[in-house]
């Protein structure tokens, strides 16, 4: 690789941490200002309460894939069989079928009607699907097939970067 193609690899690695960086500080403020304080006093029926829960599950559970996702894909995070790697993998993994659970959930109930539903229960049950593909080939050891699935598994993962600005 030449000057051009690594200098095009640092400033896309760099733009990509800034969004996920930026897109968690959006959020994270967002529940702390907005969500946390406001969802009982909003919820009226018990299925409000259910579905601002889910929500909030939903979005808690997504953080951890969003920061810990980016480390995963440096050289010197999976070196050696690093355990640190494994460990985190297995936090990025339990964490994405958690809330791509909930979100398939709360995509059912969406109110933006049968597009919005569609789209969003898609995109969770790929999202659930490739993390578990790529988990089961990080079990077999086959490793080069786990980081195509990883790959795929971070590209929904930073769906919520390109996704959230549509609802600002």
């Amino acid at each position: 690789p030449g000057f051009w193609w690594s200098a095009f690899q640092l400033v896309t690695t760099v733009l990509i941490l800034l969004l996920v960086l930026a897109t968690a500080g959006y959020v994270a403020i967002n529940v702390y200002l907005n969500f946390i304080p406001n969802m009982v006093a909003a919820a009226v029926t018990p299925w409000q309460i259910v579905n601002k829960s889910l929500l909030g599950l939903h979005i808690v559970t997504a953080f951890p894939p969003l920061l810990v996702g980016f480390y995963l894909f440096f050289p010197e995070s999976r070196q050696g069989g690093n355990r640190t790697h494994r460990w985190l993998g297995t936090v990025y993994c339990a964490a994405i079928w958690i809330s791509a659970v909930a979100g398939l959930i709360l995509a059912a109930a969406n109110s933006r009607g049968i597009v919005a539903q569609t789209g969003f229960g898609t995109l969770a049950m790929i999202w659930f699907s490739t993390t578990l593909f790529a988990y089961r080939t990080a079990r077999e050891k086959d490793f080069i097939a786990h980081r195509e699935w990883m790959i795929r598994s971070y590209a929904i993962t930073l769906a919520v970067v390109t996704v959230r600005p549509l609802f600002l």
